[in-house]
C-alpha cells in the first residue's frame, strides 16, 4: 500500500484507507478558486516550542509503558527525529472514538502532516452537498443562458423577417406589429436577465454564507484538534506525575530498607567482620602466649583445654549469628518484593482507572459536539437547499418557461397571420399593380408623416410658448406676492420689535420708579430708626449715670459696713476673755447680756444694708431688661421692617428677573450660554460627560470642618464640590462664586461679543442647575443598602446605573418619537390646507381643519411612541410591529392613515430614508401602560373606557376646550352623556 494514501483513524479501533487527494478539505478563497487545505500541525495548533512538546512525550520521560493512544514512530530520515503520532488502541480495550470525523494522514514529511475528514461525517456530507449545490446552480445558469440565447435568436429572426420589403399596407402593419412584439419580448428578456442577475446575486450571497459556515466548521475542527493535543498533553503530564510518584515511593522504600539495615547493624557489635576477626586473632595470640606461659608454669594442659572449649563456643556463636543474618535478609527481601508488587499493582490499577475515566469523558464530549455540529449542519443544509430550490425554480424556470411559451405563441400567431395575408395579396394582385400600389402608399405615408410631424412640432412649439408664458406670469405673480408677504412680515417684525422695545423701556422705567420709591421709603425708615437709636442711646447714657451713682452709694455702704465689721472684730477678743472668767465674777452675766444686745443691734443694721442693696440691684436689672426689650422691639423682624424686602421676596424678585431673561433668549443664545458654563466646569473638574462626576474627588471632612471654623475655603487650583452636603451650603456657594468669576472672565473675550448681556443671577442659576445635576449623578453612583441589609457591590452599582440610564434613554426616545410624530402630522395637515386654499377647493378645508384641531387636542401625549409608520414593507422577510393599544384612545386610525397617505404626494414630501415597519393593529391584545393625558375634551376619550372609570378617576380628567360639534364625523367628537 502506498504510504501517501495511508490514514489512521483515531479512536475507532480499526484502520481504514482513503485517498488523501479525495479526502482533503477545500477552501473557497475570495477570488472564487478552490485551493486544497493542506495545513501543518503548526498551522492547526501553534506551538511555540515543538521540540519541548516532543521531549515531554518521549518514552524516556513517559516510562517503559507508553500510552495506548500514543505510538512513538522511528525516525524516517537520518536527520529527522521521531514525532508522536496518534495510534488507535487495541480492540480489546473497548475504547470509542472521541471524535470520529477527524483523520490524521501519515506523510513522509513529519513537519507537514495532512488532515482529512471521514466521508461518513456530517461535515464531509455538507461540503459535498455545497459543492453539488454550486454545480447545480452553474448548470441552471447555463440552461437559463441557453434559453435566453434562443429567445434572442428568435427575436433577431423576427426583426429580420420584419425588415423584409412589403408591398401592401397590411404587410407594413404586420412589420410594425412584429417589431413591437419583438421589443416587448426583448423587454421581458431584459426583465428575465435582471431577475437572473438578482437570483445570481442571491445565490452568491447564499454561497458566501455557506463559505462562512464552512470556515466556521474548519475553525471548530481546528479548535477540536487543539483540544485533542491538549488532552494528550495533559494525559502525558498525568502519567509523568504518576511515575514520579511511584519513583518517590520507591526511593522512600529504599530509604526505609536502609533504615532497617542500620537498625540491624545497631543490634550487632560495632566492629565489622574483619575487625572482629582481627580482634579474635589478637585475643587468641594473647591466650596462646598466656597458655605457653602457663605451660611453662606447669599449667599448660588445663589452659589448653579451656582455650579449646572457648574456641568451640566462639565458632558456634559465629555460625548461629550468620544463620540469623541470612534468615533476616531473606525476610527483608521477601517483604521488599511484596511491597514492590503491591505498589506496582496499585499504580497500574490507578493508571488504568484514570485512563478509562479520561477516555470516557473525552468520548462523551466528542459525541455531544459531533451530534450538535451534525444537527446544525443538517439544518443549515436543508434550509439552504430549500431556499435555493424554491427561489431559483420559482423565479427562473417558471418565468423562463412562461415567457418562452408566450413568445412561441406570439411568434406562431404573427407568422401565420403574416403568411396568410402575404398569400392573399400575392394571389389577388399582379406584380405591376403591387409596384404602383406600393409607390403610392409610400408617397402617401411620407406626405402624411411629414404633415403630422410639422403639425406635432407646431403644436409643441405653441404649447411650449404658452406654457412658458403661463409659468413666467405665475412666477411673476408669486414673486410679487412673496415680496408683499416679505415686506408685510418685515413690517410686522419691526413693529413687534419696536413694541417690545417700548414695552421693555416702559417696564424698566416703571421698575426704576418703583425701586426709587422703595429706596426713598427705606431711607425715610432709616432716618426714623436713626432718631430712635439716638434716643435709646441717650436713655442708655442716663442709665449709665444712674448706675455710676448706685455704684458710689454701694461703695459708701461697703466702707461703712467694713468699719462696723472692724469694730465688731475688735470687740470679739474682750468678749472671749470675759467668758473665760465666768466663775470668778458673777456680775459678768449682765455685762455679757448687754454685749449680746449690742451685737444683735449690729446684726440688724447689717441686714438693713443688704436689703437696700438687693432692692436697688433688682431695680437696676429691671430697668436694663426693659431698655433692652424696647431696643429689640424696635429692631425685631416683626416690627420696624418693611414687608416685602426679606430674603424670600428678594429671591422671588431675582427668580422673576432670571425667568424674564430666559424668555428673551433665542435658542442659539441659550445654547451658547449653557455651552460656556459647561466648558468652564469641564475644564475645572476635568470631566467630559455628566457621568464622570461619579468619580469626583470630594474635599476631606477635616478641610470642610476647618473652613466652617474660619479656615481657608475651596482651593481655586484644585476645586472640589461637597457632594455630601447641599448645593446651597456655604462651601458650595464659594465654589459657585469661583465658577461664576471664571464665566464672567471668559465672557469678556471677543468670541462672545455678539451675545446679549445677562445678569450675574442668570449665570449663577445655570451653575446651580449643573452642580445639582452633578450631585445627583454622584449620588446615583454610590453604593446603596439593599433590603437584606447588605451594601451593593461595584458590579451591582454599575448595573443599577446602566439600567437607570437605559430606562431614561428609552423614555426620552419615546417622547421624541411622540413629539416628532405630532410635528409631522401637523406639518402634513397644514401643508394640505395651504394647497387647498391655493387651488380654491374650499369644500375639503373644513375637514382638514377638523383634523388639525383634533391633533392639537390630542397633543404630544396622544401620539404613539412606536418605532414605525403607516406604510408596508416589501422585504423578503417581512418585519411587522404589533401596535400596543391605548385603552382610552378613540379609534381614529382612518383619519391618521389619510394624513400618512398624503406623504406619497410628490409635491409635498420626498421619500428619502429607510422604509418604515409595517404596523398591525388589533391582532394581538397588547395594551400600553401610558397614562391618559388630563384636561382634554371628552371627545378624545373612548366612551366605554370613560364609562368604566370611577368618580375619582373622572375627576382627574377635567374637560378643557370642547371640540366643535359642527365639524364632520359627528360620532368621533360626540359628547358622552
Amino acid at each position: 500500500m502506498d504510504p501517501d494514501t495511508r490514514q489512521t483513524r483515531i479512536g475507532e479501533g480499526e484502520v481504514e484507507t482513503y485517498a488523501s487527494s479525495d479526502m482533503s478539505i477545500s477552501e473557497v478563497e475570495d477570488d472564487g478558486q478552490e485551493t486544497p487545505r493542506q495545513q501543518s500541525p503548526q498551522a492547526i495548533h501553534q506551538d511555540p516550542q515543538p521540540e519541548e512538546r516532543n521531549a515531554e512525550l518521549h518514552p524516556a520521560i513517559l516510562g517503559h509503558r507508553p500510552h495506548p493512544l500514543i505510538n512513538i514512530r522511528p525516525s524516517i530520515g537520518p536527520h529527522q527525529t521521531a514525532l508522536p503520532t496518534l495510534n488507535p488502541p487495541h480492540p480489546s480495550s473497548h475504547s470509542t472514538s472521541p471524535h470520529p470525523q477527524l483523520f490524521l494522514q501519515d506523510s513522509d514529511s513529519e513537519e507537514n502532516p495532512t488532515f482529512s475528514l471521514d466521508p461518513k461525517s456530517p461535515l464531509h456530507a455538507l461540503i459535498e452537498q455545497s459543492a453539488l449545490v454550486k454545480e447545480t446552480v452553474q448548470v441552471i445558469n447555463k440552461v437559463a443562458r441557453k434559453r435566453a440565447d434562443k429567445v434572442d435568436e428568435r427575436c433577431r429572426r423576427g426583426r429580420e423577417f420584419a425588415k423584409r420589403p412589403k408591398t401592401t399596407l397590411g404587410l407594413a402593419r404586420v412589420r410594425l406589429s412584429v417589431v413591437h412584439a419583438a421589443q416587448a419580448v426583448q423587454m421581458r428578456v431584459w426583465g428575465v436577465e435582471k431577475k437572473e442577475k438578482e437570483s445570481t446575486k442571491y445565490f452568491q450571497e447564499q454561497e458566501d454564507k455557506i463559505e462562512k459556515q464552512k470556515r466556521h466548521l474548519e475553525t471548530w475542527a481546528k479548535n477540536l484538534e487543539e483540544l485533542q493535543v491538549k488532552l494528550f498533553q495533559q494525559l502525558a503530564d498525568e502519567k509523568r506525575f504518576v511515575e514520579e510518584d511511584a519513583m518517590r515511593q520507591r526511593l522512600e522504600y529504599e530509604h526505609k530498607i536502609k533504615e532497617l539495615e542500620a537498625q540491624l547493624r545497631e543490634r550487632e557489635p560495632i566492629e565489622t567482620e574483619e575487625e572482629r576477626e582481627q580482634d579474635f586473632q589478637e585475643r587468641l595470640q594473647m591466650q596462646l602466649k598466656a597458655y605457653e606461659a602457663a605451660v611453662n608454669d606447669q599449667f599448660g594442659k588445663k589452659w589448653e583445654k579451656e582455650v579449646q572449649k572457648y574456641l568451640a563456643q566462639k565458632e558456634e556463636e559465629v555460625k548461629r549469628h550468620e544463620e540469623e543474618v541470612e534468615r533476616w535478609q531473606e525476610t527483608v527481601r521477601k517483604e521488599c518484593r511484596e511491597e514492590e508488587e503491591r505498589i506496582c499493582q496499585e499504580y497500574e490499577d490507578g493508571r488504568k482507572k484514570w485512563e478509562e475515566q479520561i477516555q470516557k469523558e473525552y468520548e462523551d464530549l466528542g459525541k455531544q459536539e459531533s451530534e450538535r455540529i451534525a444537527k446544525e449542519l443538517e439544518d443549515r443544509r436543508q434550509r439552504v437547499e430549500e431556499g435555493i430550490r424554491k427561489n431559483y425554480e420559482d423565479l427562473c424556470l417558471q418565468e423562463a418557461e412562461h415567457l418562452w411559451k408566450e413568445y412561441e405563441d406570439l411568434c406562431q400567431q404573427e407568422a401565420e397571420r403574416i403568411h396568410q395575408e402575404y398569400e392573399d395579396g400575392r394571389q389577388r394582385d399582379m406584380e405591376h399593380v403591387r409596384k404602383q400600389e406600393a409607390e403610392r402608399i409610400r408617397e402617401e405615408c411620407e406626405g402624411t408623416l411629414k404633415q403630422e410631424t410639422e403639425r406635432i412640432c407646431q403644436e409643441y412649439e405653441d404649447s411650449r410658448e404658452k406654457w412658458e408664458a403661463n409659468i413666467r406670469e405665475e412666477y411673476e405673480d408669486r414673486h410679487e406676492q412673496y415680496a408683499e408677504w416679505k415686506a408685510a412680515i418685515e413690517k410686522c417684525h419691526q413693529e413687534e420689535i419696536e413694541k417690545m422695545r417700548q414695552d421693555t423701556q416702559a417696564g424698566w422705567q416703571d421698575e426704576r420708579e418703583g425701586i426709587k420709591k422703595t429706596m426713598d421709603e427705606v431711607q425715610a425708615r432709616n432716618r426714623t430708626w436713626t432718631a430712635e437709636l439716638e434716643s435709646h442711646r441717650e436713655e442708655m447714657a442716663q442709665m449709665r449715670q444712674q448706675g455710676e451713682k448706685l455704684k458710689a452709694d454701694l461703695e459708701k455702704l461697703r466702707v461703712k459696713k467694713d468699719a462696723e465689721i472692724a469694730a465688731a472684730v475688735q470687740r470679739l477678743p474682750s468678749w472671749g476673755d470675759r467668758s473665760e472668767s465666768e466663775d470668778e465674777d458673777p456680775n459678768e452675766d449682765e455685762e455679757d447680756k448687754g454685749n449680746e444686745g449690742d451685737t444683735e443691734d449690729d446684726d440688724d443694721n447689717d441686714n438693713d444694708g443688704n436689703k437696700v442693696f438687693s432692692i436697688r440691684r433688682k431695680e437696676l436689672d429691671e430697668m436694663m431688661d426693659a431698655a433692652m426689650e424696647r431696643v429689640m422691639g424696635q429692631y425685631s423682624p416683626s416690627k420696624g421692617r418693611r414687608a416685602g424686602v426679606g430674603k424670600a421676596a428678594r429671591r422671588k424678585r431675582v427668580s422673576e428677573e432670571v425667568q424674564a431673561e430666559k424668555k428673551a433668549d433665542k435658542p442659539y443664545e441659550r445654547t451658547s450660554f449653557l455651552g460656556l458654563v459647561g466648558n468652564i466646569m469641564s475644564e475645572t473638574f476635568d470631566v467630559e460627560l455628566t457621568d464622570d462626576y461619579m468619580l469626583h474627588d470630594l474635599p476631606s471632612t477635616d478641610t470642610i470642618t476647618t473652613f466652617y471654623k474660619g479656615g481657608p475655603g475651596p482651593n481655586v487650583q484644585d476645586l472640589r464640590i461637597n457632594m455630601r452636603g447641599k448645593i446651597s451650603s456655604k462651601w458650595n456657594e464659594n465654589v459657585m462664586d469661583i465658577l461664576l468669576d471664571k464665566v464672567l472672565e471668559r465672557l469678556k473675550g471677543e468670541a462672545y461679543n455678539s451675545l446679549p448681556e445677562r445678569s450675574t443671577a442668570y449665570f449663577r442659576e445655570i451653575i446651580h442647575e449643573k452642580l445639582e445635576r452633578a450631585r445627583s449623578t454622584w449620588k446615583s453612583g454610590q453604593p446603596k443598602v439593599k433590603p437584606n441589609g447588605e451594601v451593593e457591590s461595584i458590579r451591582e452599582v454599575e448595573n443599577r446605573v446602566l439600567d437607570a440610564r437605559t430606562k431614561k434613554e428609552k423614555a426620552g426616545r419615546a417622547y421624541t418619537r411622540r413629539v416628532n410624530r405630532l410635528k409631522r402630522h401637523l406639518e402634513i395637515v397644514r401643508k394640505k390646507i395651504e394647497l387647498l386654499r391655493e387651488s380654491g377647493n374650499l369644500e375639503d378645508i373644513e375637514y382638514w381643519e377638523y383634523l388639525e384641531e383634533l391633533l392639537l387636542e390630542l397633543g404630544e401625549e396622544g401620539m404613539s411612541s412606536d418605532e414605525s409608520d403607516g406604510e408596508d414593507n416589501d422585504t423578503a422577510v417581512e418585519l411587522v410591529l404589533y401596535v400596543a393599544e391605548l385603552p382610552w384612545h378613540p379609534d381614529i386610525t382612518n383619519e391618521l392613515d389619510i394624513i400618512d397617505g398624503e406623504r406619497n404626494d410628490v409635491g409635498i414630501f420626498n421619500k428619502k430614508g429607510a422604509k418604515p415597519t409595517k404596523r398591525l393593529r388589533g391582532v394581538r391584545k397588547i395594551y400600553s401602560r401610558r397614562e391618559p393625558p388630563p384636561r382634554r375634551s371628552l371627545a378624545v376619550y373612548d366612551k366605554k373606557w370613560y364609562k368604566n372609570l370611577t368618580p375619582g378617576q373622572r375627576k382627574n380628567l377635567l374637560p378643557g376646550k370642547q371640540t366643535s360639534s359642527s365639524k364632520p364625523f359627528e360620532p368621533i367628537i360626540a359628547e358622552i352623556n
